[in-house]
């Protein structure tokens, strides 16, 4: 793919590029790419209104199919972000943490080193997308799904259980990517990386994704609907 970079002007959180304003994006992307022989996980959500968002994909395949259909998606749907379920680079190879790990684990995060035996095939994955659709002109952003369900009270283990490990954890980076669109971010930017969490509760109501930016801090956010 040739660069189609849709921004001049950037700011540098290690090697990882953000625009200074934000992308006026109508598709977005989630994928939790597997470090081992475990499927892949990949959202694909249209922006339907203001903090609403419809899930139009939303699917589990084997790494091939999976890297085939996200290639697919990116071009046909025209998605300028995405959202990864992975490390993007090992920090300085001094510490096992990364800056940015630290960080969110200082919010209550549980981020894994990337350096670690069973992350580093996922750190090498997520690079991977980053450098191949980065260049491509698509904003390719850090997140991790257990630390932005735990930073919004919400419970994890119940999406898990209604779309699958991978599809679930797919479906909340994407809405991550959908919340960075709409400025309701929590970005960490350190010198050896950025992660990106929610700031904003989100209930699933069908097949739609609203972002709940009234919601009192003592309600329940995540309403899985039917």
């Amino acid at each position: 793919m040739r660069s189609l970079h849709p921004y001049i002007d950037r700011i540098m959180c290690g090697f990882i590029t953000f625009p200074t304003s934000r992308i006026k994006a109508r598709s977005v992307m989630g994928i939790d790419p597997s470090g081992g022989r475990a499927p892949w996980g990949y959202a694909l959500l249209e922006r339907v209104s203001a903090s609403v968002w419809k899930i139009d994909v939303l699917k589990e395949d084997r790494e091939f199919e999976a890297k085939k259909q996200i290639e697919k998606l990116i071009v046909l749907r025209k998605v300028k972000v995405m959202a990864i379920d992975a490390p993007l680079g090992f920090g300085s190879g001094l510490k096992p943490l990364r800056s940015v790990d630290a960080a969110v684990r200082l919010l209550g995060g549980k981020v894994l080193p990337p350096t670690w035996k069973g992350m580093r095939r996922l750190s090498i994955e997520g690079l991977i997308l980053y450098l191949k659709y980065n260049e491509a002109g698509v904003l390719v952003i850090e997140t991790h799904p257990y630390s932005a369900t735990t930073l919004l009270n919400l419970d994890l283990s119940s999406l898990r259980r209604k779309f699958g490990n991978h599809s679930a954890d797919a479906l909340i980076s994407a809405i991550v990517a959908a919340e960075w669109v709409e400025g309701l971010d929590l970005t960490i930017c350190q010198d050896d990386g950025a992660l990106v969490l929610p700031s904003k509760k989100f209930a699933i109501e069908g097949n739609k994704i609203v972002i709940l930016k009234d919601l009192s801090d003592g309600q329940k956010g995540l309403n899985l609907g039917s």
